[in-house]
């Protein structure tokens, strides 16, 4: 574990939107609760009206929308120069399931994986960098379900290249790159969450 990783878990355990809520909430009660009501009800009232618009109204399709239409969907553009290859990020592999049952289980995010092998279907050629190295001990690896994933879905293994290193979106970028071979100097196709691509796209470039 480095200290960029470290750093970077516990600013997204403050403010993931759930975390937030909780810690808002703790902090309106408590100052309720230190005879400060009036500021207590300015932090909780505020924060329900979130909470809110989060649940049931369209806030969060407001915010993701941008993100998922900042770079467009794969086309096979022939004028492009021949791609070298396929990359895709992990983030779908559920680690307890899959490791109880023996068998593949996706999260919501397994248009990843599903769309990965569908781009190496239409390009039977093209190696696939899978980056993801999260492990929990006594647990299959995202590398493990990944593996087993392509492997019933009929695709080649020795057309995958596996990073079993990478903990966020910047260590995927960094150790693809070391998996990719010298000659390989097209174009490569980066397959990930539409919400997630701008990141993505970031940190590869």
């Amino acid at each position: 574990m480095t200290w960029d990783y470290l750093i970077s878990n516990i600013i997204w355990t403050l403010i993931r939107p759930s975390n937030l809520v909780f810690i808002v909430l703790v902090v309106g009660i408590w100052l309720i609760l230190k005879d400060r009501r009036k500021a207590g009800l300015w932090t909780l009232i505020p924060l329900m009206i979130f909470y809110l618009m989060v649940a049931s109204g369209p806030l969060t399709n407001w915010l993701m929308i941008p993100l998922e239409q900042r770079f467009s969907v794969y086309t096979n553009d022939l004028s492009e120069t021949p791609y070298s290859g396929i990359i895709v990020l992990a983030g779908a592999e559920v680690l307890p399931n899959s490791s109880k049952h023996n068998q593949v289980t996706l999260s919501g995010a397994g248009e990843r994986l599903i769309e990965a092998a569908k781009l190496a279907r239409i390009f039977p050629t093209l190696p696939i960098i899978f980056c993801g190295g999260i492990q929990i001990e006594g647990m299959m690896s995202e590398t493990e379900i990944a593996r087993k994933f392509f492997q019933e879905a009929g695709i080649d293994l020795n057309r995958l290249r596996f990073d079993d290193k990478s903990y966020n979106t910047y260590s995927n970028a960094i150790e693809a790159k070391k998996l990719i071979r010298q000659e390989e100097t097209g174009k490569w196709l980066l397959v990930t969450s539409a919400f997630h691509m701008p990141r993505s796209v970031g940190a590869y470039r």
